[in-house]
């Protein structure tokens, strides 16, 4: 264990750590994102009438109840595992910079950034401002902590209405732009982070690397793409409340 400890605290095992956890989130984010997308199932029924709504908010539901009751151990293991990689990956970041700022502890007097990319040297911000709606989101759709009305919502087979609870809270503009703003930073963040880690863990091959490169822009716009559709379309009234 105690090799592991100061092989994390290194340069190279630090960036390591964020590699691997960053690659955890990336994969949880994605599985997230499918599982939400179910909330457009049937939208397409008889022109985003009642009856489309009932089939999409009950595809929503199904699905927060199966995660609730049916799977509620293994989705404990996953959030327990999702928190472990959340803070590795933040310690990693910690531990990085720090060195960074060691290893020239005065500033330069002419700044010139020829290696590293705009967004690179912005990855820790965006970091910063991607844990705060993690926070939010956390409090608004999972704890209720800022929606108590929508939260208690249950639909008629009595199970927690995660349909409505979605569509009322994007319904809210001035959460919806901020929801929309961190995707975009979120986008951002793991498209420039997916290509950095795969360098980092050795998977970088001259004759591929505009492709790898490139891989990691396609999983941020996707990523970005799908997550800001949900409020989107509540926005502009494709996906509507049903039953309230």
């Amino acid at each position: 264990m105690n090799w592991f400890l100061n092989f994390a605290k290194s340069s190279i095992g630090a960036k390591f750590v964020m590699a691997i956890t960053g690659f955890m989130m990336i994969g949880f984010v994605v599985a997230h994102m499918a599982g939400n997308l179910q909330i457009f199932a049937g939208q397409e029924v008889a022109e985003h009438t009642e009856t489309g709504l009932i089939a999409a908010r009950e595809a929503l539901n199904a699905y927060g109840f199966k995660l609730q009751n049916d799977l509620k151990p293994l989705v404990w293991v996953l959030r327990l595992g999702l928190l472990g990689a959340f803070l590795g990956h933040m310690a990693g970041a910690y531990r990085v910079v720090t060195l960074n700022q060691k290893a020239r502890p005065r500033g330069y007097v002419v700044t010139r950034h020829q290696a590293s990319t705009s967004m690179s040297r912005y990855m820790a911000w965006t970091g910063v401002v991607i844990l705060v709606f993690v926070l939010v989101h956390l409090a608004h759709f999972t704890l209720g902590v800022l929606s108590h009305d929508t939260y208690a919502l249950t639909d008629p087979e009595g199970r927690h209405d995660v349909y409505n609870m979605v569509v009322l809270g994007f319904q809210n503009k001035a959460y919806a732009g901020f929801y929309i703003f961190a995707q975009a930073l979120l986008g951002l963040h793991l498209g420039h982070g997916a290509s950095s880690w795969l360098q980092t863990l050795g998977i970088f091959h001259k004759k591929y690397n505009p492709l790898i490169r490139s891989l990691g822009g396609v999983v941020g716009t996707i990523i970005f793409l799908g997550n800001i559709s949900i409020p989107l379309a509540v926005l502009l009234g494709i996906v509507k409340a049903s039953g309230v």
